[in-house]
């Protein structure tokens, strides 16, 4: 039964979630829009909607990218784009601990916590882009009643076949069904991107060292691995839109994690596809995890000047269902 509290809100019951499903606390009752009968997906673009009719005593989270906002109290809240009345078959085959959980539409879950080692990335004030920000949603997007389904590395690789390229990046050679139009595929990890899209259907960016010429436009399907989860979700089909190098401002204000990790990969030479030019040993000798971070540091300016990495922004352009049913039904059939 629902309970009115001091400021005239209903407190909601909050139901338990091992996912990193989404959750609204106190929010009033005429802030949540009523749930459509017989809904079979959930568009994006409602989650605007939303956002602008909150309180006025809640900030919007300083990620530009994500949905959700911060109460007086400082607790943070977000948005849940799922519809999960049923559980998927996935979750039901893996004996997944949502079985005690109905998820409907704007549903109060607990957002889980996450440790400090992991906040350190997540939590950091790291700015999205202005360009993504000010880009609109993809309109007239919907996605799967259960969004959420998340697939094994040897999976997904094993699926769309394919061979690795940079980091993250794969040239698929799938040539089957719904695999047979995948060129490059994409697969990353939040520890050090905390700009990748919050959810399903929205725009982000990727940190990277390289510049992508060769993605320019091209489209591909982007699965995301969360911080300390070796399985990857499916966000939807992207594109690389041209990027932006980050100035010193930025560079100074990136996590410490983020450069060093980015300077531990080039200065050991394990970053795949990294040389523009043929180096000597002797230059070779030279390119450090400290030199990279030094040069990380310096204005752009300096002499020599300061080394930067750049935005690779991700524009979301669709979601391919017959992709995801598919990869759900093949891993069911295992």
């Amino acid at each position: 039964m629902s309970e009115i509290t001091s400021n005239g809100t209903r407190k909601r019951k909050l139901t338990k979630s091992c996912e990193r499903d989404a959750a609204i606390i106190d929010l009033p009752n005429e802030t949540l829009p009523p749930k459509a009968p017989g809904r079979s997906a959930t568009s994006v673009a409602q989650a605007a909607q939303l956002i602008e009719n909150a309180r006025p005593d809640m900030d919007k989270v300083g990620n530009g990218n994500t949905t959700g906002f911060k109460t007086e109290l400082g607790s943070l809240v977000v948005i849940d784009l799922t519809d999960d009345e049923v559980l998927s078959p996935v979750k039901r085959e893996h004996r997944s601990n949502d079985s005690d959980v109905i998820n409907v539409l704007f549903e109060v879950t607990p957002v889980p916590e996450m440790p400090e080692s992991v906040q350190n990335v997540s939590e950091n004030a790291v700015q999205m882009p202005t360009m993504m920000r000010r880009m609109p949603l993809t309109q007239n997007l919907h996605l799967p009643p259960q969004p959420h389904t998340k697939f094994e590395y040897r999976f997904l690789r094993d699926s769309l076949g394919g061979r690795r390229t940079t980091d993250g990046w794969y040239s698929s050679n799938g040539s089957e069904g719904a695999f047979a139009n995948i060129g490059p595929c994409c697969l990353m990890n939040r520890e050090f991107d905390p700009l990748l899209p919050c959810l399903p259907g929205v725009h982000g960016a990727q940190i990277s060292p390289y510049l992508p010429p060769n993605k320019i436009s091209q489209t591909f399907p982007l699965f995301i691995s969360d911080i300390g989860d070796s399985h990857f979700q499916y966000y939807g089909t992207y594109e690389v839109m041209v990027s932006d190098h980050l100035g010193h401002n930025q560079m100074f204000e990136l996590p410490e994690q983020i450069k060093r990790h980015w300077a531990r990969k080039l200065g050991a030479g394990s970053a795949h596809d990294s040389m523009s030019r043929t180096i000597t040993k002797e230059e070779a000798q030279d390119i450090t995890e400290g030199a990279v971070m030094a040069a990380f540091d310096r204005h752009d300016l300096d002499d020599p000047l300061g080394v930067s990495l750049y935005y690779e922004y991700l524009k979301c352009v669709g979601y391919d269902l017959e992709l995801y049913h598919t990869l759900v039904t093949n891993m069911n059939e295992l």
